[in-house]
Order: structure tokens, then sequence, then C-alpha cells
């Protein structure tokens, strides 16, 4: 795909990348090029979940759909699903300098990607504390379950117990921890500013 840029509505923003090309293959590969992260939204794992109610979204199914490990390869089309994401919730709040540096932090240990028909649809990474961060679901493929399956994904992929923190504006996406069996363990106050620019209410949860 071409270089290409997209402007926000209502915004003198404007959001470009550009997918690389060759074929993706299917196996480990550690993650690259990590960066800097940017300071807000550090750690909030996600803004806005897919509803799992069990209804394909624009008529497909998940039979073409598979979670595969992040390949390098793939960061552009994950800046690509992000802006989506972004666009439509916030998530981030604010669009950072560095998109594939704010879905590399310097923590990130492992990646995935959920991939139907070439598009990248979801994301998740986990961190070396065992912390699950930069899960969203693109707009278009919410209704079919993925956000939940990215969970399970990198439960099954790790011993031991998960954590992940989330904004209070993010009531889609505790609705989903909560009826998962994910466990609130506390609540604090983040270092970054929420959509109304006060410090984000964040709450903390627990895999079961």
């Amino acid at each position: 795909m071409c270089p290409r840029s997209s402007r926000k509505r209502g915004s003198d923003r404007v959001v470009s990348w550009s997918r690389s090309g060759g074929r993706s293959t299917f196996w480990h590969t550690a993650i690259q090029g990590k960066r800097q992260q940017p300071g807000h939204a550090a750690g909030a794992a996600l803004a806005y979940p897919d509803r799992a109610n069990g209804s394909p979204a624009c008529g497909r199914t998940l039979a073409r759909m598979h979670i595969r490990l992040r390949l390098p390869a793939d960061l552009d089309a994950c800046v690509e699903a992000l802006a989506h994401v972004q666009a439509a919730d916030r998530y981030p709040v604010d669009w950072p300098s560095d998109p594939g540096g704010w879905l590399t932090p310097s923590d990130l240990t492992s990646a995935w990607v959920a991939v139907e028909d070439g598009a990248v649809l979801g994301h998740v990474g986990l961190t070396r504390d065992s912390e699950i961060v930069r899960l969203f679901v693109t707009p278009a493929a919410r209704g079919r379950g993925l956000a939940a399956r990215l969970l399970d994904t990198v439960r099954a992929a790790t011993p031991g117990p998960l954590k992940l923190e989330v904004s209070s504006e993010g009531a889609a996406a505790i609705a989903l921890y909560e009826r998962t069996g994910w466990r609130h363990t506390g609540t604090t106050r983040g270092r970054w500013l929420n959509a109304a620019g006060e410090p984000a209410l964040l709450h903390h949860y627990t895999s079961p």
C-alpha cells in the first residue's frame, strides 16, 4: 500500500502511515525496533472493546480470522488499525507522535495481532511484568468477541496471573473484564489526562 494520510474530522491533525510490502510468515519473531513510549496513556489496555454478543459484524464469521504473534512487518498495519480506533474512541486520548513506538513500549516482550484477509482487526501486547497493554479492536470488527479471544490468547501463552489497567471512561472494557472473571484490585490516578483533561482514574484488574 502506498503511503497515505488521513485527516481527523474536527481537527487539523494529520495521521500518516504506510503499509510495508512483502509476505507475512507465521513464526515467532522477537519484538524489534523498540522506541521510548510517550507518557500519556502509558499502561491502559483498552478504551473500547468489541462486545462479545455472538453477532458477526458485517455478516462475517470468525472463520477467516486468526490470531498470531505480531511480526515487525505488521507494525504499519497495526498503526493503521490504531488510527481507526483513535478516530472512533480517542484511544489513545492523544495521538502519539510516534504511534509505532507507542505500540512497542520498552518493556514489551510479546504482541499478538488478529488478522483477516490481510487486515489487522485487533492487537494486544504483554510486558515483562505480565501486564496486558495496547489492547484494541477496530470499530468494524466489533461484536465478534475478538477482545475476549485476544485476552484468552495471552492467558494461554503466559504462566501465572496477568494484570491490566483501564480508564474509568472505558465502561465497555470494564464490563468485559468483569464478565469474564477478572478481579478488580484497586483504583489509582494516572499520570496522563483523560478526555476531560483530568488525571485519568485507572482501575486495576488481575486475571482469573
